[in-house]
């Protein structure tokens, strides 16, 4: 098997030259495909021809999966280019395939497998319009006894390319967390005369994905179809919804990337007043602030991604607030990237036309699949057993920051619906942090001292407070806490990876004025000295073709400047 580097860079040659008229994987072949409401023909047969798919596979089982700190990097390519062939690739097969990793039988596995593995797609069958992203509220029904499936699943993507089907049941009338059930079930194997297929729903976002839903009337299914024991669902979910919702975030920071590297092109481009739009100290400020969001976001799910293989215990707790924190800051740097565009940004054909479907493909990831709220709920049960006795003595994990080590193994067995009051990486927050910087030093102090009295008041939560619903107080907290976890990682990442150009004591302090206006909930301006720094290192690496995440990948052909616009 290739390696990462390879990997990546077979995709980004094939892909080829975005800004390519005449490039059938280009933006202009993209916005077409975007305007029609399909997916990016040619895109797509290149994303398979270098069989991405198998990216999602175990390699115990064929496939190329052994780090999803890799499965990230690469999919972020995909990302880069088309955030919605994105999510064809990544969403329903990568949701559905983890619930069987999770707690499928081996036969399960290899159906899953060789599904993948053959460039064919699974349908993932969890929402139901009624009950949003409550999934325990599930209605459609497997009955057990008759052994049938009656019931309704909407806003399914990819619905009528699927060939193998995980559909989230109700499999008992009683309340609580053991009243649902997952079932693969091939579609080949079910009576057409029992299925209903809904027509489209249309979107304004990612509108090349199809998005579908079935009716289920008695359609027989078989117990071997049962992923898990009868009842374990809910626990099923939450533990597989911990890999994607730390995932889709950090491939999202992808969008981001496209988004501020076609910003660059234009500001360079376009002149205003005898002076290109770059010139202006606004649009140089505005740049600086949306790379060093970009960078903080893209530290925090590297270490939240790794902490699936190193710290799988706790990633209750990581991935809830990385899908409630990441998707919001990328959401709102991208929306300020529209205010170097002005107008332009509205226009849907030329080469900035793609700014805006990236800005209507990235709101998705807010909502989709977990909603902020939902996450934000999960963290709120365990924040009191954390105070009392999870953030005292953290454990010691350097293959968690060190990015010269890569974790191994994928121990699905190892993760867990709640953390059991442990938490490894707020908690770093308590030990000595000693920087050269005094002014770094002061940040630093900021932050232990904003996790010594969160913890206090988490201490103080009642039992009506864990619901959220009489006060918005408990949801504070636990947004509080996410943005101390996101500046605990970028701390950490800085400290064991002092020789990284962008982990340095002065990056780091870059990267922690902007979250720490994410905690205050206040914009904290950038010295002129300070934007400066940023926006040389983003145009030496807007000029020399590199991404603008950690990772600096390299991306070939790349169309030189075109002539300023008058």
């Amino acid at each position: 098997m290739p390696d990462l580097h390879t990997r990546i860079q077979r995709l980004e040659q094939a892909f080829g030259d975005p800004r390519n008229p005449g490039n059938p994987c280009g933006f202009q072949a993209l916005l077409q495909a975007d305007e029609a409401g399909h997916l990016p023909e040619a895109a797509e047969r290149v994303a398979h021809a270098l069989n991405i798919p198998a990216e999602f596979v175990p390699v115990t089982f064929g496939g190329r999966l052994e780090r999803w700190q890799d499965l990230a990097q690469l999919m972020r390519a995909v990302f880069r280019r088309d955030p919605c062939l994105g999510l064809s690739l990544a969403a329903s097969s990568l949701i559905a395939s983890v619930n069987v990793w999770t707690s499928g039988s081996d036969p399960q596995k290899h159906l899953v497998a060789d599904t993948l593995l053959s460039g064919r797609k699974l349908g993932c069958l969890y929402h139901e319009l009624a009950h949003g992203n409550d999934v325990s509220r599930s209605e459609c029904r497997a009955d057990l006894e008759e052994w049938t499936l009656s019931g309704s699943k909407q806003v399914i993507a990819s619905l009528n390319r699927a060939e193998v089907l995980l559909v989230f049941a109700r499999t008992s009338e009683a309340q609580g967390s053991r009243s649902h059930t997952p079932l693969l079930l091939p579609l080949q194997d079910l009576p057409e005369s029992t299925l209903h297929r809904h027509g489209r729903y249309l979107t304004s976002g990612m509108r090349g994905i199809e998005l579908g839903g079935l009716d289920f009337t008695r359609t027989p299914v078989l117990p071997q179809h049962l992923v898990g024991q009868p009842g374990t669902g809910i626990e099923t979910a939450l533990k597989s919804f911990q890999v994607t919702r730390t995932l889709l975030p950090a491939l999202f920071v992808g969008v981001l990337d496209t988004g501020l590297r076609l910003t660059c092109d234009f500001a360079l481009e376009r002149r205003l007043y005898g002076k290109t739009v770059m010139d202006q100290p606004l649009t140089r400020n505005l740049l600086a602030e949306v790379y060093l969001d970009l960078l903080w976001c893209d530290a925090f799910t590297t270490v939240t991604t790794r902490a699936l293989q190193v710290l799988p215990e706790q990633c209750s707790l990581f991935s809830a607030a990385t899908k409630a924190l990441v998707p919001g800051v990328l959401t709102r740097a991208m929306f300020k990237l529209t205010r170097i565009l002005g107008a332009s940004f509205y226009t849907r054909e030329g080469p900035y036309a793609m700014l805006q479907k990236l800005w209507r493909d990235l709101k998705p990831v807010g909502f989709g699949h977990a909603s902020r709220l939902t996450c934000l709920m999960a963290l709120l049960p365990q924040l009191p057993t954390l105070a009392r006795r999870g953030w005292t003595q953290p454990g010691v994990h350097p293959e968690l920051f060190q990015l010269r080590i890569s974790p191994q193994g994928l121990p699905f067995d190892r993760l867990k619906v709640g953390a059991s009051g442990q938490d490894d990486l707020i908690s770093l927050l308590e030990t000595p942090l000693t920087f050269s910087d005094p002014d770094l030093q002061k940040q630093v102090g900021f932050f232990q001292e904003a996790f010594r009295a969160l913890r206090e008041q988490c201490l103080q939560l009642h039992p009506q407070d864990l619901g959220g619903v009489t006060s918005a107080t408990p949801y504070l907290l636990a947004e509080q806490y996410s943005v101390l976890l996101a500046a605990s990682s970028c701390i950490q990442l800085s400290l064991h990876n002092p020789s990284h150009p962008l982990l340095g004591e002065s990056w780091l302090s870059l990267m922690l004025q902007r979250v720490q206006g994410e905690f205050q909930k206040r914009h904290l301006h950038l010295s002129e000295a300070q934007t400066q720094q940023v926006f040389e290192h983003l145009m030496q690496n807007h000029e020399s073709s590199r991404t603008f995440d950690l990772t600096q990948i390299h991306l070939p052909h790349r169309t030189p400047q075109m002539e300023a616009t008058p």
